[in-house]
């Protein structure tokens, strides 16, 4: 069982010691400094940061910690500036904007049970089986057809000469070939992994039920935004003691049996150890503010807790903080508390890892999109301050001179100096004003904010083009380097081949989960548990571009069933969406498979490069004479026919009346 990982720990601690990975782990007090201590290349305070910036809202402006990081303060400014900024402050999650549509684009091709190549070639054995019996019954019936034409001219030769003939009852068409209708079968697996594709969560979580394809994604986002994604297998809680089983088949009765998947925040794997692509041990910690009871005040009791995973079982080490009992310093010892075994025989974690170490490609999409979406935060914000202190036009009195020249009296209200803010400014208010006073809207300088939006506008796409850079790492086929004229197609192509590229390395992963979930429940890694596929095929393209594209392609003759077969289910499946279950996607393959076969394809090109020879425009009067004497000719020779009288008129060659 390998698993995605970076190379071994340089400071992993030295309590409990795993020398030989085969020996049982002893497990022993540990310093608290140790149990702090995370992996060298896991730093909480980037993922606490990635995770703000991904999930936006209340979990990054309301959490003062990140907001000191991602939106700090300017230089020398008051503190009750800058709290008036972040009482301000606004996201545009530009980042959860292009995480999610690389997860909601691996929902276009689902994880599923991959059926058997033999399932198929059953049901289109089926399909021929019926369609030959169909042609035989056809020529039975045309055979029989032709057998009573024969008996009814032999009955009218019998007849006396004299009597009229009957005319011969026109022959029935013949059958119809109708379509067969073979309803796909899908392969035989155990019980567990039909359910497993329905949910895969805990049992206890009658809720909250997750598919394990959904699980999967999730898994992806989690490594998408952190860099790494960890997934947990495990089994219900059952107490042997009291609920003893007597054989497996009570255990899989029971539920016993039934394994499951958890995912995992990277803030809570703090550190691992791996040797030859397998783990060694798993360390989690969680913090706990329990309230057992209404009348207890949340937060006076504080639970921390560690929990180590080994191949045999986890070993869990707990610290209590209150009031009387305050945090240690890091040199106290934590004895170990509760320890539980596990089946899986192995450590039960997977890490879907997409940072770029070992010879693997970089998928660390959260990485490259934190940077920018935190100097689009600030500039986004800074230019909203700008505008709201300074951007609005200002009302300007402008008075004129309180005292006049020589000979030149002052009226009342012009000698009045504080004349403009005697009286607030209302709808129907009258205001007594100089002769030569004046009031005007005075507004800055609107340069600076058009290219202040021209700047985040450049920044909001560099933003969305962080996929279609990363696309370029990828690109094994040359296709982002064909320039298209439309940058929509290339942001499809770009899309395209990242989702090729992390499909890749999550179905990886789900396999390696499927045979993890298979250990614990002590079957056959290779027998017993079934293939899937998914993550494969994508196609970013609209509905309506397919059809488009479809409508072009059908004036090309291609000659191929199979490519037609192909391009038709495509544009099936598109057309009726991804709410479509495996079993309408199959039968729809079986049909076109059934309707569309080689030898009509050819017929279909050979009619096209050949066409039949246009009507004569000299009419069928030549062709029913030739008609008229074939069957002369195929009368019996004892009924001699008397010449004709006269000879026959002949025609002219262009029409008109007969030349006698």
């Amino acid at each position: 069982m390998a698993v995605a990982g970076g190379p071994p720990s340089p400071n992993a601690p030295t309590q409990p010691t795993f020398a030989d990975p085969d020996a049982p782990v002893v497990y022993k007090p540990i310093k608290l400094k140790r149990l702090w201590q995370t992996h060298p290349e896991l730093s909480l305070q980037r993922v606490k940061i990635l995770h703000a910036l991904y999930r936006g809202g209340h979990h990054l402006l309301g959490n003062m910690e990140v907001m000191r990081i991602v939106f700090p303060k300017y230089s020398y400014e008051k503190d009750s500036a800058y709290a008036d900024r972040c009482a301000r402050a606004f996201y545009e999650n530009l980042f959860a904007m292009s995480v999610n549509q690389l997860s909601a684009g691996l929902a276009q091709d689902p994880l599923r049970i991959q059926p058997n190549d033999e399932d198929d070639e059953d049901a289109l054995d089926q399909i021929k089986d019926a369609q030959q019996k169909q042609l035989d019954d056809t020529a039975k019936t045309q055979q029989d057809q032709l057998d009573q034409l024969s008996d009814q001219d032999d009955d009218e030769e019998d007849d006396d000469e004299d009597a009229p003939p009957t005319p011969p009852s026109p022959p029935s068409a013949p059958p119809v070939m109708k379509a067969i209708e073979v309803e796909p079968t899908g392969p035989t697996y155990d019980e567990y992994w039909t359910c497993l594709m329905e949910d895969a969560g805990p049992p206890t979580s009658l809720v909250d039920k997750r598919s394990f394809d959904q699980i999967m994604r999730d898994w992806c986002v989690e490594a998408l935004v952190t860099g790494r994604g960890w997934l947990q297998a495990d089994l219900p809680d059952t107490n042997p003691e009291e609920n003893p089983r007597n054989s497996l088949a009570e255990q899989e009765e029971a539920g016993d049996l039934r394994a499951y998947l958890c995912t995992w925040s990277s803030e809570h794997v703090t550190d691992w150890e791996i040797q030859n692509g397998e783990f060694l041990w798993v360390r989690t910690y969680e913090c706990i503010v329990p309230a057992p009871t209404p009348d207890v005040i949340r937060g006076e009791r504080v639970i921390h807790r560690w929990t180590f995973w080994d191949k045999d079982g986890w070993q869990r080490y707990e610290l209590e903080v209150t009031k009387d009992k305050p945090m240690p310093n890091g040199e106290v010892e934590i004895p170990p508390t509760t320890r539980g075994t596990h089946s899986f025989k192995i450590v039960p974690w997977l890490m879907l890892d997409f940072c770029s170490h070992g010879g693997k490609s970089h998928l660390h999409v959260g990485d490259l999109l934190a940077s920018l979406c935190m100097a689009h935060f600030n500039r986004i914000n800074g230019e909203h301050f700008q505008w709201t202190q300074y951007n609005y036009q200002q009302l300007y009195e402008f008075l004129a001179p309180e005292i006049g020249g020589i000979d030149t009296p002052v009226s009342e209200a012009q000698s009045d100096p504080g004349r403009a803010t005697r009286g607030a400014r209302s709808p129907g208010a009258v205001h007594v004003r100089g002769e030569q006073d004046r009031a005007e809207f005075v507004g800055p300088d609107m340069e600076g904010a058009v290219a202040g939006q021209q700047a985040i506008q450049e920044l909001r796409d560099g933003v969305l083009r962080v996929v279609q850079q990363m696309a370029l790492s990828q690109d094994t086929s040359g296709a982002m380097l064909r320039r298209s004229g439309d940058s929509k197609q290339q942001d499809q192509i770009a899309q395209e081949i990242m989702l090729g590229a992390i499909g890749k390395r999550l179905l990886q992963g789900a396999r390696l989960a499927m045979k993890l979930l298979a250990l614990g429940r002590d079957e056959d890694v290779e027998e017993d548990v079934p293939d899937v596929q998914g993550y494969e095929h994508f196609d970013v393209t609209d509905v309506d571009d397919i059809i488009n594209q479809s409508v072009l392609v059908a004036q090309i003759d291609v000659p191929s069933a199979t490519y037609k077969i192909e391009q038709l289910y495509r544009l099936a499946v598109a057309h009726l969406g991804d709410g479509t279950s495996d079993k309408i996607r199959q039968k729809i393959r079986l049909e076109l498979q059934q309707s569309i076969k080689q030898d009509d394809v050819m017929a279909q090109q050979h009619a096209n490069m050949f066409p039949p020879p246009p009507p004569s425009p000299f009419g069928d009067d030549e062709n029913d004479e030739t008609d008229d004497e074939d069957e002369e000719e195929d009368e019996p020779d004892d009924e001699q026919t008397p010449p004709p009288s006269k000879p026959p008129a002949k025609k002219p060659p262009f029409g008109g009346s007969p030349v006698k």
